[in-house]
């Protein structure tokens, strides 16, 4: 969604903030999975396992993806967590009539909650030896990539409309 021109300027304010919050969300989820996939094509051959990690310098590819996983998981379980707790009960006192898109947006929550804890689990346990490991880690963030874009365009597309109409943040209450 491009940021808007009309609206309150309390509005505007959050929908900005919102896009901003959730813009490295959706890059971050597409870079995790183009790691895994490079790791994941890599494992296929030892070779190729040994040229990639040869050239880090700093940490290997593995750690970095594994520490990538950690670190996405918990921002975007905080993310959502002040969502449910602050944000949406907000909206859902202003604009009654989004108690049901609020109830889907707080359910689309605790699925990613869900597979990110599968996520974190199976992260730590990524091996470039262990082709399965990171077969299996791979999968898993390209449903979480797949089902989190569909979410945040939900989310946005529903919600936006709503903030431009209301005269303070919902930090504010």
């Amino acid at each position: 969604m491009t940021r808007p021109r009309t609206g309150t300027p309390a509005g505007r304010q959050m929908v900005r903030e919102l896009l901003t919050a959730h813009a490295p969300l959706r890059s971050d989820v597409v870079a995790l999975r183009d790691g895994l996939e490079m790791l994941d094509a890599a494992t296929t051959r030892t070779q190729d396992v040994e040229e990639l990690l040869g050239g880090l310098t700093v940490a290997d590819l593995t750690w970095q993806l594994k520490a990538g996983c950690q670190h996405f998981c918990a921002h975007l379980d905080v993310h959502h967590a002040i969502e449910d707790a602050r944000m949406l009960p907000v909206i859902r006192r202003q604009f009654p009539q989004l108690t049901d898109q609020i109830g889907q947006l707080r359910r689309e929550h605790e699925e990613v909650r869900q597979m990110i804890t599968r996520i974190r689990a199976d992260a730590r346990r990524l091996n470039p030896k262990d082709e399965r490991s990171v077969h299996v880690v791979l999968e898993q963030i390209v449903a979480l990539a797949d089902h989190l874009q569909a979410h945040l365009d939900f989310e946005e597309q529903t919600l936006f409309p709503y903030f431009l109409r209301m005269d303070r943040d919902w930090h504010t209450g």
